[in-house]
């Protein structure tokens, strides 16, 4: 199996070189491991874990016809325009840039009111 100079399993010299761009980036993912899954199916390369409240799968399109068998996969949800994605060509064009990272939205715990008057102690999201 190949794998970075960060021990992270890549299937392809193109997989390689998203992965060291998400490692470069310092991007939050999950890398998806093809196990038994013949290298002819369409499969998530990897998955951002740093878009906002959703997660955003990077798909790279082999062989250009992709986006027909990533429908009829089972390891791929059927897209939903409100989710982000990516996919890259690498037939067609070089590596395109990443989607952004965005912040999660968040909610704020309410104040824990364990202090004295007037100096509450609060709670403090954990990231």
């Amino acid at each position: 199996m190949l794998t970075t100079a960060q021990w992270l399993p890549v299937d392809d010299g193109w997989d390689q070189q998203l992965i060291g761009a998400l490692v470069r980036q310092g991007r939050s993912f999950v890398k998806i491991l093809r196990y038994n899954t013949p290298g002819t199916q369409a499969l998530v390369c990897a998955t951002l874990l740093d878009c906002g409240d959703s997660l955003c799968p990077l798909c790279i399109d082999r062989d250009h016809y992709s986006a027909a068998l990533l429908l009829a996969d089972f390891t791929v949800p059927t897209p939903n325009p409100d989710i982000p994605s990516w996919s890259w060509s690498p037939t067609l064009g070089d590596l395109p840039a990443l989607p952004q990272r965005q912040l999660k939205a968040q909610s704020v715990p309410p104040a824990v009111m364990a202090g004295t008057a007037g100096n509450p102690v609060r709670a403090l999201p954990v990231s």
